[in-house]
């Protein structure tokens, strides 16, 4: 039986989070594009995003080449999500519908925009040592 999206998605973060040892960012890479929305990053960093965001500098990419970044491969990504959710950006309404079709076939609905929920599913629980850190809510 597969795993649940919630467990590959799971998966996955902790797969970047324990290739960032030694890295101030690991970003993974889809179809030969960076996904800086799903990276992980050093908090340490603020202070250079602060300092790009001051000087113009939108795009996470931006800084990624003044700090020791780890690429995470498209091959690594789909050995953890070999359906490719990691991968699959929303950005036009046909997307959009591409995605409701993809998320009917998982028993997934859309709450509201831009909140996925997955039926029958809890979010996971937070250990009380990861406050202030905003609460995990299901995707």
């Amino acid at each position: 039986m597969p795993a649940s999206s919630c467990e590959k998605d799971a998966a996955l973060v902790s797969y970047l989070f324990a290739r960032a040892d030694g890295h101030d960012i690991v970003v993974p890479s889809w179809q030969q594009h960076l996904q800086p929305l799903h990276a992980v990053y050093r908090r340490t960093l603020q202070p250079l995003f602060e300092e790009a965001i001051a000087q113009g500098e939108r795009r996470p990419a931006g800084v990624f080449h003044k700090v020791r970044t780890c690429t995470v491969d498209e091959a690594e990504m789909r050995a953890l999500d070999p359906d490719g959710w990691s991968g699959f950006n929303v950005n036009t309404p046909d997307d959009y519908r591409r995605a409701l079709e993809r998320c009917a076939g998982l028993g997934r609905t859309a709450s509201r925009p831009g909140r996925w929920v997955t039926r029958g599913a809890r979010p996971p629980s937070v250990p009380p040592s990861a406050s202030p850190s905003p609460p995990v809510h299901p995707r």
